[in-house]
């Protein structure tokens, strides 16, 4: 079940979140659909990584900016798991004014990087003030992870 909540009312460390997804956002490289997307992502270990979204003519190798913010994690800290991931989307010169949460695709990822904590919180953000909380549990049940395949992960 999603909640809506002030932004000025979440922990500082999910303020920080939504202001890096916001940074990204910015660097977002959409000439196809005009859709500028910016994720920011926090690990197990207290790592912030930010991603954008990467159009591509091709659309199937475009980069989703939830897929580069853990990737870009993973990258910089070495393999980690994940606590929580803000998002943003609007088109360019818009402020964002609806929820944009993360695709099948991401949720996957974001799945197989959460090392089976459905408690990873999802914050989307809905206003310039606003934003809608859910977990990747809700957003993502009877999710297919490395445990379906007999593998054990872990941090």
């Amino acid at each position: 079940m999603t909640k809506k909540k002030k932004i000025c009312e979440l922990s500082i460390e999910d303020q920080c979140l939504v202001r890096q997804a916001l940074e990204a956002r910015q660097n977002a490289q959409p000439p196809y659909s005009n859709f500028y997307v910016g994720a920011a992502v926090l690990g197990s270990d207290g790592g912030v990584s930010k991603g954008c979204n990467v159009e591509r003519a091709n659309y199937t190798s475009t980069s989703h900016a939830e897929q580069v913010a853990i990737d870009s994690l993973i990258a910089s800290n070495g393999p980690v798991g994940i606590c929580a991931i803000a998002i943003v989307g609007a088109p360019r010169d818009k402020e964002p004014n609806a929820a944009v949460w993360p695709c099948g695709h991401c949720r996957g990822i974001i799945w197989e990087n959460c090392l089976g904590n459905k408690n990873v919180r999802i914050l989307t953000v809905v206003s310039k003030d606003e934003v809608e909380i859910s977990t990747i549990g809700e957003l993502y049940p009877n999710a297919f992870g490395p445990e379906d395949l007999g593998i054990k992960i872990g941090a």
